[in-house]
This record gives structure tokens, sequence and C-alpha cells, in this order.
């Protein structure tokens, strides 16, 4: 069996396995999309970046949406919870509490396990109030801690912005989960940080790093 994984941009990944497409915290309508594979768009929150109506106008035939619940739309949709599973099309879904809004989540796709982050991670920030970096800390390490100790494919953030913090909670999501292929997110468009991120964060035994190098940039997993 095999897999692909697209970095559409930012945060947004499709990823088409045997028998699915999952559409992780899209922004746009202008993706091409496998029209023989149901298509399972999955938005982790609210913020722009992660989420925007623009996915209802996508062209494919066999659309489910499956929503945070902190967003609000008539259109018809699945919305999950932290902490919820739910069987979907064929799917198992797991959601995570997010330490920034929204959700986190596992999928269980044709026998892989794949998890996306949204923007779930261990925000601490230079000159926050230490009450507030501990909070970050704590609650991003109790919401790795419940995911199974290997993953087919993982989904985290590393964002420069964080200055000093910026791989923790990259690092500590691969000390405690084993990811076969990790996929940083939260990009912003500037791929030039790739080459700090492979300097800073050597790959750990067993995982491959997932780097684009431009929007649409396309992996296939083996």
């Amino acid at each position: 069996m095999s897999f692909k994984v697209t970095l559409i941009t930012h945060s947004c990944v499709l990823v088409e396995t045997d028998h699915h497409l999952l559409l992780f915290d899209a922004t746009t309508s202008h993706i091409t999309l496998n029209p023989d594979k149901p298509l399972t768009v999955l938005a982790s929150h609210a913020h722009e970046d992660h989420y925007s109506g623009q996915i209802f106008n996508l062209n494919h035939p066999d659309i489910t949406y499956v929503l945070s619940g902190d967003i609000t739309t008539p259109r018809p949709h699945i919305t999950m919870a932290p902490h919820e599973t739910r069987g979907v099309n064929g799917l198992d879904i797991t959601t995570l509490f997010s330490t920034d809004e929204g959700v986190a989540c596992l999928v269980k796709a044709d026998g892989y396990l794949i998890y996306f982050a949204g923007d779930l991670n261990d925000w601490r920030w230079e000159g926050e109030p230490e009450k507030d970096n501990f909070w970050q800390k704590e609650t991003y390490r109790r919401e790795i801690d419940s995911l199974p100790q290997s993953v087919d494919l993982a989904m985290v953030v590393a964002d420069p912005r964080q200055d000093g913090f910026w791989l923790e909670g990259l690092r500590y999501f691969t000390d405690h989960v084993q990811a076969l292929n990790l996929l940083p997110i939260h990009w912003f468009g500037d791929y030039s940080t790739a080459q700090k991120l492979k300097n800073e964060f050597p790959a750990p035994e067993g995982t491959r790093l997932l780097i684009p190098v431009r929007d649409n940039t396309t992996f296939k997993i083996q």
C-alpha cells in the first residue's frame, strides 16, 4: 500500500490513501481532487489561516465536512468537539484538545494512522507570563501523551515566530510518538525556513522528514 501527501499551502494538507481523500485546514476551493474517491474535509478551528467558507465551493462529487465546534456555518457538516471519536465515511476520527482553538485529530484511514495538529502546539513565547507558558507546556504534553506510540504520518506545527521555543512542540512529539513520516506545518508561505529546520532538527531514526520547498509540494509514501 502507499499514499500521497501534498502540502497545499501553510497548514492545508491533502492526503490520498487507497480509498480516501482527506483535506485538512483548507482555505481555498482551488484544489485539484481525485473525483473517484470520497473526500472528507476536516477543519481544526475557525482561524482564517486554517478555515474559510470557500471549502464549500470545492469541486468534488462526494464531500463530507467535519468541523470543529468553534466553526459556525449553516452548511451541512459534522461537528466534533475535543476528545470525541466518530466513524465517518469508513474513517475513525478522534479529536484532541487544542492549546489554541478548536481541535487536533487522529484519523485512521485504510489502516494508516494520520495525525493532524491544527494549532495544537506548545505555544510558549519569550516574555509571556510564566504561568501561561507553563499551561501551554503541560497541556500540550498531556494531549500528545494520549496518542498511540506510533503513527504513519504526523503533521506537526513548527513556527519560527516562537524564537527559542519554536521546536519545543516538535521535539516533544517525536520524543513520545514515532512518526514514520513527519510533515511540519504552519509555513505562512515562507519556505526559506526549511533549511533552518533541517539544521536544527535532525529527523529521529526511523522518521522520514517531509520538507516542502514550495506550495503544492507532493510526497509519495510507500
